[in-house]
């Protein structure tokens, strides 16, 4: 009988009162982070601050492509008669003629391209530069009737013109974009420090 009750006993000793409650109460049960650092996500600019391309590059752009298409058509309607002409070389003569222009207005754009960009390397510049001077001293001497309406012309230096406005508003989108990415940085740093210091203060409240 006496070894049945001490069995009995030991079989109910399971911990009771203070130590069946004690589980982490108070601060440490609710230790998760709150208040600024469960908030602590990128907000504002940062949240916000995706690309976008501004209505007036969009613009820029669509005008080059336009001007482009424009410049591709022109030279299958300028290419008709050559290719309904009996010589064998009119073709010939015609594709030269598109190249001549594309090199003239190319080699403007080029130098104009180049003379902007303050990391130019000299020699390349004098490079195009000595090739315009070429192009324009051949355009002089060109048979104009390879071109009899000038439309090939118009299209070919319309396209080269659109690109340069287009180089224009490019590089002050890609100037203000890269100075926004800066200050995006440093905001980004200074959450991230702060963040770090609130994580401290709570570890060390825990500690105490």
């Amino acid at each position: 009988y006496l070894a049945l009750m001490i069995r009995g006993d030991l079989a109910s000793d399971k911990p009771t009162g203070d130590l069946a409650s004690d589980k982490p109460t108070g601060d440490l049960a609710s230790d998760k982070p709150t208040g600024d650092l469960a908030s602590d996500k990128p907000t504002g600019d940062l949240a916000s601050d995706k690309p976008t391309v501004p209505k007036h590059l969009k613009t820029r752009i669509n005008d080059y492509k336009y001007a482009y298409y424009k410049s591709s058509i022109q030279k299958f309607l300028s290419l008709e008669p050559y290719t309904r002409a009996r010589s064998t070389t009119a073709p010939h003569i015609y594709h030269e003629e598109c190249l001549r222009l594309e090199k003239l207005y190319f080699t403007k754009w080029a130098v104009h391209y180049l003379s902007k960009n303050a990391a130019t390397d000299i020699t390349l510049l004098q490079s195009y530069e000595n090739e315009y001077e070429e192009a324009k001293k051949g355009d002089k001497n060109a048979d104009r009737r390879r071109d009899w309406s000038g439309l090939l012309r118009a299209r070919i230096s319309e396209k080269w013109k659109k690109r340069e406005l287009l180089d224009d508003v490019e590089s002050a989108y890609i100037a203000e974009t890269r100075t926004k990415v800066n200050v995006n940085k440093e905001k980004l740093k200074k959450q991230l420090t702060n963040t770090e210091n609130k994580i401290e203060a709570q570890l060390n409240i825990v500690k105490e």
